[in-house]
């Protein structure tokens, strides 16, 4: 059975889900604080060349032109991309804690599953051996001829009822593992 952690800040931190998030939650936030630093777009080079001649039998021309472009004000233009950053910021940190209560939610309803599944087990197990044993006092009492066919056979068919349900006791046991696993963001085992 996995071991759940003590808290949920231990569990959320080892998440693969919300790690994944997290990051992106911090590379948005670092592009917000890159948007409010900068004050202006950067400075362009450009580097272009061409080659044309000016009439059919004359030889090609080649030419390079290098420029440099230096953007002066545009404050709104700035405005609008920091607030588009601080968005995209807000938006990322917003989807690392839906996506934390949405895990907080599965773990505690596998966590329920698996206490449940493990109580079924529990239960179908002391039926099984509660059947068996009647299955061995029916026995007793038909060779001794006070029980008939009839009731032997359907104490037959009840412990072999039990035992079916507590190997499917059983199966639902090692799925709530495997889903509480899962959850948990663990490899299978």
């Amino acid at each position: 059975m996995p071991v759940l952690p003590a808290d949920s800040a231990t569990l959320l931190a080892a998440h693969p889900a919300v790690a994944e998030l997290q990051d992106s939650a911090d590379v948005a936030q670092r592009s917000a604080e890159l948007a409010h630093v900068q004050t202006r777009a950067n400075p362009e080079l450009m580097l272009a060349t061409s080659r044309d001649r000016g009439q059919l039998d004359e030889a090609y021309q080649h030419s390079i032109t290098l420029g440099i472009r230096f953007p002066l004000g545009s404050s709104s233009r700035n405005q609008a991309k920091r607030a588009s950053a601080q968005a995209d910021a807000m938006e990322a940190q917003a989807q690392v804690r839906l996506e934390s209560e949405r895990l907080l939610g599965e773990v505690e309803t596998a966590r329920v599953g698996l206490v449940s599944a493990q109580t079924q087990l529990a239960a179908a197990q002391r039926r099984a051996l509660l059947a068996r044993e009647s299955r061995v006092f029916f026995q007793k009492s038909f060779q001794m001829g006070e029980t008939d066919l009839p009731t032997r056979l359907r104490m037959e068919r009840e412990a072999m009822d039990a035992e079916r349900q507590a190997a499917r006791a059983g199966i639902d046991l090692a799925a709530a593992q495997s889903a509480l696993r899962q959850t948990l963001g663990l490899l299978p085992e």
